[in-house]
Protein backbone atom coordinates (compact mmCIF):
# COMPACT_ATOMS: atom_id res chain seq x y z
CA UNK A 1 0.00 0.00 0.00
CA UNK A 2 2.93 2.25 0.89
CA UNK A 3 4.47 1.95 -2.67
CA UNK A 4 1.30 3.98 -4.36
CA UNK A 5 2.41 7.03 -2.46
CA UNK A 6 5.76 6.44 -1.84
CA UNK A 7 9.17 5.54 -3.94
CA UNK A 8 10.83 3.91 -0.98
CA UNK A 9 8.29 1.73 0.62
CA UNK A 10 10.64 -1.24 2.17
CA UNK A 11 11.96 2.41 3.75
CA UNK A 12 8.95 2.99 5.39
CA UNK A 13 8.22 -0.04 6.31
CA UNK A 14 11.70 -0.88 8.24
CA UNK A 15 11.17 3.20 10.00
CA UNK A 16 8.11 1.59 11.39
CA UNK A 17 9.32 -1.61 12.56
CA UNK A 18 12.00 0.10 14.21
CA UNK A 19 9.01 2.02 16.13
CA UNK A 20 8.97 -1.42 18.44
CA UNK A 21 11.81 -0.28 20.37
CA UNK A 22 10.23 2.30 21.81
CA UNK A 23 6.13 1.24 21.94
CA UNK A 24 4.59 -2.36 22.51
CA UNK A 25 3.25 -3.99 19.36
CA UNK A 26 -0.50 -3.86 20.14
CA UNK A 27 -0.12 0.05 20.98
CA UNK A 28 1.66 -0.01 16.91
CA UNK A 29 -1.50 -2.08 15.67
CA UNK A 30 -3.35 0.83 16.87
CA UNK A 31 -1.39 2.96 15.13
CA UNK A 32 -0.98 1.26 11.94
CA UNK A 33 -5.09 0.07 12.18
CA UNK A 34 -5.47 4.14 12.24
CA UNK A 35 -3.04 5.04 9.28
CA UNK A 36 -3.93 2.40 6.74
CA UNK A 37 -7.73 3.71 7.07
CA UNK A 38 -6.60 6.96 6.42
CA UNK A 39 -4.37 6.54 3.71
CA UNK A 40 -0.90 7.76 6.01
CA UNK A 41 1.90 5.58 4.50
CA UNK A 42 4.86 7.88 4.89
CA UNK A 43 7.02 7.38 7.85
CA UNK A 44 6.75 11.01 8.41
CA UNK A 45 3.00 11.45 8.33
CA UNK A 46 2.99 7.69 10.58
CA UNK A 47 5.46 9.65 13.34
CA UNK A 48 3.30 12.95 13.21
CA UNK A 49 0.38 10.52 13.69
CA UNK A 50 2.38 8.81 17.00
CA UNK A 51 3.53 12.18 18.10
CA UNK A 52 -0.01 14.11 18.07
CA UNK A 53 -3.13 11.53 18.44
CA UNK A 54 -1.40 8.68 20.06
CA UNK A 55 -2.98 8.51 23.64
CA UNK A 56 -6.16 10.02 21.69
CA UNK A 57 -6.02 6.45 19.49
CA UNK A 58 -4.96 4.33 22.75
CA UNK A 59 -7.54 5.88 24.75
CA UNK A 60 -10.57 5.40 22.29
CA UNK A 61 -9.41 1.77 21.67
CA UNK A 62 -9.37 1.22 25.25
CA UNK A 63 -13.01 2.47 25.82
CA UNK A 64 -13.93 0.35 22.72
CA UNK A 65 -12.79 -3.10 24.33
CA UNK A 66 -14.02 -2.02 27.62
CA UNK A 67 -17.03 -1.67 26.11
CA UNK A 68 -17.52 -4.72 23.94
CA UNK A 69 -16.38 -6.76 27.34
CA UNK A 70 -18.57 -5.15 29.28
CA UNK A 71 -21.80 -6.15 26.40
CA UNK A 72 -20.04 -10.02 26.69
CA UNK A 73 -20.77 -10.10 30.75
CA UNK A 74 -23.74 -8.67 30.75
CA UNK A 75 -24.96 -11.32 28.24
CA UNK A 76 -26.05 -14.01 30.38
CA UNK A 77 -26.88 -12.02 33.40
CA UNK A 78 -30.58 -12.73 34.57
CA UNK A 79 -31.57 -9.61 36.31
CA UNK A 80 -34.73 -10.98 38.87
CA UNK A 81 -36.40 -14.16 40.04
CA UNK A 82 -38.77 -14.39 37.94
CA UNK A 83 -36.41 -14.72 34.97
CA UNK A 84 -34.25 -17.36 36.90
CA UNK A 85 -36.97 -20.03 37.31
CA UNK A 86 -38.22 -19.15 33.72
CA UNK A 87 -34.55 -20.12 32.71
CA UNK A 88 -34.20 -23.24 34.99
CA UNK A 89 -37.45 -24.28 34.11
CA UNK A 90 -36.82 -24.23 30.67
CA UNK A 91 -32.83 -25.51 30.75
CA UNK A 92 -33.46 -27.79 33.99
CA UNK A 93 -35.34 -30.75 35.20
CA UNK A 94 -38.07 -28.53 35.68
CA UNK A 95 -40.29 -28.66 32.53
CA UNK A 96 -41.86 -31.56 32.76
CA UNK A 97 -45.06 -30.19 32.19
CA UNK A 98 -47.09 -33.30 32.79
CA UNK A 99 -46.38 -33.24 36.26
Amino acid sequence: MASKVTKQDLFHAKEFLKLKDLYNVEDLDIILNHCVKNNIFKIENIKSVIKDKYLELIIEHEKIQLSLQKNSENKHIIRNEKDVVKHLAYYGKGNNYDS
